[in-house]
C-alpha cells in the first residue's frame, strides 16, 4: 500500500513542470488576445475617426434599406442637427430608385443617382433652402460572398451643376451668335426682295400668294433666331424689390378683357399682406405672361384660369391653374427642353426661357397636370427679407 502511495506521489511531482508550462502558454495566449483586442479597439477608433471626419457624407443601410448610421458630413449636407430627423429614410424609397437600379444594387453593383431637392418641401427639418442637387453613390457591403448592407456616399453637387449649366449656356450663346449672324444676312436679303416685289405689285395671284408665304416664313425664321439669342443671353438679374401683387394685378388686367372674347375667365386670389421678392421685374412679367398664354392656349373651348399667391416658408408661391386639356406625362417631362413644343407654330423656347429666368432668381418652376382636369404651374421665388434697423 505504501509503495503504491509513493508511486502516485511521484507521478504528481513529475506533473508539476507540465502544469507550469501550460500556465505560461495560457498567459501568453491571454496576452496575445489582449493585444488583439487593443488592436481591434484601435482599428475601430481609426475607422470611427475616418468615418466621422470624411469630407464626403457617408451613411450605412441594412439589407432592407433602413438607415443605420450616418457621419457628421452627411447631416451637414442635408442641413440637419441629429440622426433622428432622417432615421426614417429608406434607401430604396427615398432615392426613388427604379426597379432596374434596385436589382443592380442587390446583385452587387455600384449605382450612382443624382437627386434634385426642393428643401422647402422635404419631409424633414432642414436648414437648407431652395433647390439643391445631391449625388449618391451606393455600394454593397460584403461578408465573404454575402451582401450584409449598403454604404451610401453623398455629395452636394449644386454648385457644380450651376457651373456646368453656365458653361453649356456660354457655349450655346457663342453658337447661336455665330448662327444668327450667318443666317440673318441671307434672310434679310430674301425678306427685303420679297417685300419689294409685293410693293411693286404682282399680277399673278399664285405668285403673289407664294411671295406672301415667303415673307411670313422669313419673319418666323427671324423671330426664332431672336428667341434663340434671348435664350442664350439671359444673363445677370437686375435685382430690385418687386411687388408681386402689383405685377400680377397688372398682367391680369391686361389679359382679362381679351380673354373674355375667348370665353376664358381670368381670376386672381392675391391677399394684401403678400411680401415683396428680389428680382428683375421685366423678366418676371415675361414668365407670368408666358405661363398665362399657355394656359389660354390649352383651353380652345374656353375655361377658367386662376392666379393665386401664398407664402410657403421663405418663398412666395404663385400658382397659375387652368381647367384645360391637361398634359400626358411624356409631354410634362419635356416641357422645359429647348425646342420642344406641341404647338403647330413657335420654336418651343417659351417655357425653357421661363425656367431659366426663375432659376436665375434662385427659385423654381414646377408643372403638375392631369388629362382632362387641367394644369397648374407653380412658381417659387425667395421672399425679400427686410434688414433690421
Amino acid at each position: 500500500m505504501k509503495r503504491k502511495q509513493r508511486k502516485a506521489t511521484g507521478k504528481s511531482a513529475k506533473a508539476a513542470p507540465g502544469t507550469k508550462k501550460e500556465v505560461r502558454v495560457v498567459k501568453e495566449r491571454a496576452d496575445e488576445f489582449g493585444r488583439m483586442e487593443d488592436a481591434l479597439v484601435e482599428s475601430m477608433r481609426r475607422f470611427r475617426d475616418l468615418f466621422e471626419q470624411s469630407p464626403i457624407g457617408v451613411g450605412i443601410h441594412d439589407t432592407a434599406g433602413e438607415l443605420l448610421i450616418v457621419n457628421k458630413f452627411y447631416l451637414k449636407i442635408f442641413g440637419l442637427d441629429s440622426f433622428s430627423e432622417i432615421a426614417h429614410q429608406n434607401l430604396f424609397t427615398h432615392l426613388k430608385l427604379s426597379a432596374r437600379e434596385i436589382e443592380r444594387i442587390r446583385s452587387g453593383h455600384v449605382v450612382q443617382r443624382e437627386v434634385k431637392y426642393n428643401f422647402d418641401k422635404v419631409d424633414f427639418a432642414t436648414r437648407r433652402q431652395g433647390i439643391g442637387y445631391n449625388l449618391f453613390i451606393i455600394s454593397p457591403l460584403f461578408r465573404e460572398k454575402d451582401i450584409i448592407g449598403y454604404m451610401v456616399q453623398v455629395q452636394d453637387v449644386t454648385q457644380r451643376k450651376k457651373v456646368e449649366e453656365a458653361q453649356r449656356l456660354a457655349e450655346l450663346g457663342r453658337l447661336v451668335s455665330d448662327m444668327a449672324h450667318e443666317v440673318n444676312t441671307p434672310l434679310t436679303i430674301i425678306a427685303g426682295r420679297t417685300e419689294l416685289a409685293l410693293k411693286r405689285g404682282v399680277g399673278d395671284r399664285g405668285v403673289k400668294k407664294t411671295l406672301g408665304i415667303i415673307s411670313k416664313q422669313c419673319s418666323l425664321a427671324v423671330d426664332i433666331i431672336q428667341r434663340l439669342l434671348n435664350y442664350s443671353r439671359i444673363g445677370m438679374v437686375k435685382k430690385a424689390a418687386v411687388d408681386i401683387k402689383e405685377t400680377l394685378g397688372l398682367i391680369v388686367d391686361i389679359f382679362q378683357q381679351h380673354f373674355l372674347r375667348l370665353n376664358i375667365v381670368l381670376k386672381k386670389d392675391i391677399k394684401d399682406d403678400i411680401p415683396s421678392v428680389i428680382g428683375d421685374e421685366k423678366q418676371l412679367q415675361e414668365v407670368f405672361m408666358n405661363i398665362i398664354r399657355n394656359s389660354a392656349d390649352a383651353m380652345p373651348e374656353g375655361g377658367t384660369i386662376t392666379v393665386s399667391v401664398s407664402r410657403e416658408k421663405s418663398f412666395l408661391r404663385i400658382d397659375i391653374k387652368d381647367t384645360g386639356q391637361g398634359m400626358p406625362k411624356k409631354v410634362l417631362d419635356r416641357i422645359f427642353d429647348p425646342f420642344f413644343t406641341t404647338k403647330e407654330k413657335g420654336p418651343g423656347l417659351g417655357l425653357a426661357v421661363c425656367h431659366r429666368i426663375i432659376q436665375k432668381h434662385n427659385g423654381d418652376l414646377v408643372y403638375k397636370s392631369r388629362i382632362g382636369k387641367g394644369t397648374t404651374a407653380t412658381v417659387l421665388l425667395p421672399v425679400r427679407h427686410r434688414r433690421a434697423r
